[in-house]
C-alpha cells in the first residue's frame, strides 16, 4: 500500500491507547499478540510511514495520555525512527529527516546531521520515548511542548521566536532556544540563512533554561 498520505483520522491504535503513550509500534501496522504467544503480529491498521493526520483541539486531547502531557491541535505525522541512532527521541525534543535513508522511507532520527545540522528537522516528538526501528507519529506543526536547550541564548519569553538550537550531539542535541534580548552578532548572509532555516515558531509560554514550553510551530514551515 502506498505512504504519504493524509488523513482525516488517527487510525485504531493497536500498541497503546494514547498518542503520546508507549514508545511506538515494533510493527508497521500496529502489534498485535498472536499465536504462537510471544510472535509478534501486525495489527493490520492502514497507516503507513508518511501517513499524515490533522488533529483539532478536542481530537489531540481526548488521544492524550495527561500522566505523560496534554497532546494540542496540529498535524502529525507517522515516522519510522532510525535503527542506529546515537541520541535518543525523548518528548519535546526535534528529530529530522534521515539523509541517508530513502525519501520513501519517511524515516527520521534524533541526531543532528554533521553536515547541515538542523535544517532537515521533522518534527518534534511527543511520546516519552520512542524505540529505535519502531514506527510512530510525531507533531509537525501546530501547538506542541517544546524542549529548551539548557542554558539559553536569550531571554525567554511569551511570544518570542523558537528556534533549533543547533548544538549537535550532547544533552542539548534536538532542543530549542531564543535569541531575543541576547547580545547583537556581527549580521552575515551566512548568520541570517541560519536564523531562517532554524526558526520552529512562537513561544506561547515562557521558555525557561531546559524546561518543556508550548510553542506554536506554522504549518508553512512544514517540510514534506
Amino acid at each position: 500500500m502506498p505512504s504519504g498520505h493524509f488523513a482525516k483520522a488517527i487510525h485504531q491504535l493497536y500498541s497503546v491507547r494514547d498518542l503520546n503513550a508507549g514508545t511506538g509500534d515494533a510493527n508497521l501496522g500496529g502489534l498485535i499478540q498472536a499465536l504462537p504467544s510471544g510472535f509478534n503480529a501486525s495489527g493490520g491498521s492502514p497507516v503507513r510511514p508518511g501517513d499524515r493526520a490533522i488533529l483539532s483541539v478536542a481530537d489531540a486531547l481526548a488521544l492524550s495520555d495527561t500522566t505523560i502531557g496534554t497532546l494540542y491541535d496540529g498535524l502529525f505525522v507517522y515516522y519510522l525512527h532510525d535503527s542506529g541512532a546515537t541520541a535518543t527521541a525523548t518528548r519535546g525534543r526535534l528529530v529530522f529527516h534521515d539523509l541517508a535513508a530513502a525519501d520513501d522511507a519517511y524515516q527520521v532520527t534524533p541526531d543532528e546531521d554533521a553536515n547541515i545540522t538542523v535544517r532537515d528537522w521533522a518534527g518534534v516528538t511527543i511520546t516519552a520515548t520512542v524505540t529505535d526501528a519502531y514506527y510512530w507519529w510525531t507533531q509537525a506543526a501546530g501547538k506542541v511542548v517544546a524542549r529548551f536547550r539548557g542554558t539559553l541564548t536569550g531571554t525567554g519569553a511569551v511570544g518570542v521566536g523558537a528556534y533549533a538550537a543547533a548544538q549537535g550531539a550532547g544533552a542539548d542535541v534536538g532542543t530549542l532556544d531564543v535569541y531575543a534580548s541576547a547580545a547583537n552578532p556581527t549580521f552575515t548572509y551566512a548568520l541570517g540563512d541560519q536564523i531562517v532555516q532554524n526558526y520552529i515558531g512562537v513561544a506561547e509560554a515562557t521558555p525557561t533554561n531546559g524546561g518543556i514550553t508550548a510553542v506554536r510551530i506554522p504549518m508553512r514551515l512544514k517540510k514534506f
